[in-house]
């Protein structure tokens, strides 16, 4: 397990450690598991991706990864599959701002009820 292996070091170095990193992989098909908040770091790296919700963490959608190794940020298939999962963690985040506005409003509401007594 890798949590935020690459997310304190410099992006060169990341870049060389996730190479070493995918080498190993195709090496020992050893089963790993990431976990990150950079996106191209994940799809360049997984099979499959797990998009978790916000608070309280459940798994939203899982994405395979189909694309052939090594896999480059620039091809139209890495760049598809980067804004559909983007699209997914946008509507995640709109979907938890929402919850906050609609408890503080019912938080509100409460208090008004109590204060009507």
């Amino acid at each position: 397990m890798m949590d935020e292996a690459f997310s304190a070091i410099d992006e060169f170095t990341a870049e060389s450690l996730r190479a070493e990193v995918a080498e190993i992989h195709n090496e020992t098909r050893k089963t790993f598991l990431l976990v990150t908040h950079n996106l191209p770091e994940a799809i360049e790296l997984a099979d499959r991706i797990l998009v978790l919700s916000a608070r309280p963490a459940k798994v939203k959608s899982i994405v395979g990864i189909e694309m052939e190794r090594p896999r480059i940020q620039t091809d139209s298939e890495f760049v598809s599959i980067h804004r559909d999962i983007f699209a997914l963690l946008q509507a995640e985040l709109e979907n938890s701002i929402m919850r906050h506005r609609l408890s503080g409003l019912k938080e509100f509401k409460r208090l008004r009820d109590m204060e009507d007594r």
